[in-house]
């Protein structure tokens, strides 16, 4: 069997993002009710998803893992005042709030190209092209989510480090 990153068109270590939009794409090539399609090249489209899905879901555990570990070293490390935690949740809330805005926007533009993609008459390269505009505007609006979970997790430690800290300095025993 070939790569699974040949298979689907991805480079390696694509995003999840990535790696569901190059699936759609294939898996609607390799269909077998398509004409150039084939149960063969389906599955193997299939297997290669499943093999690429598992591999970023393990980055991104291995990323969660990483911002424990990280966090949970500065805070013994240095032993965070609390005026530091305070501030640096401030930055996180911004960063936040920066996210958020940046998925509203993309909602909006969302609406208005499926509205745009209802009405259109014309060539098949105008739809496909705006099919693939819709695709990669909601592969944005998930990774904005993704960010927006990531900055809770690490205001949430922080939230914990000043419970336990605050107003003296931690222990070398915290555990995130």
């Amino acid at each position: 069997m070939s790569s699974p990153h040949i298979v689907l068109g991805v480079a390696e270590g694509a995003s999840r993002e990535e790696i569901e939009v190059a699936y759609k794409r294939a898996a609607n090539r390799a269909h077998p009710d398509k004409k150039s399609g084939s149960t063969e090249a389906f599955h193997a489209v299939k297997e290669a998803y499943d093999a690429l899905t598992a591999d970023a879901e393990e980055r991104a555990q291995d990323a969660e893992r990483y911002l424990r570990a990280a966090l949970q070293s500065i805070i013994l490390e240095y032993s965070l005042d609390v005026d530091l935690v305070a501030a640096a949740m401030g930055d996180i809330d911004k960063s936040r709030d920066l996210a958020a805005a940046k998925i509203a926007s993309y909602q909006r533009k969302l609406t208005r190209f499926r509205k745009v993609d209802g009405r259109i008459q014309g060539p098949d390269l105008i739809r496909r092209l705006l099919s693939d505009a819709i695709e990669d505007m909601e592969a944005a609006i998930v990774h904005e989510v993704r960010q927006i979970s990531m900055f809770m997790l690490a205001r949430e430690a922080l939230r914990a480090y000043s419970d336990v800290a605050a107003p003296a300095r931690i222990s070398p025993h915290f555990m995130l």
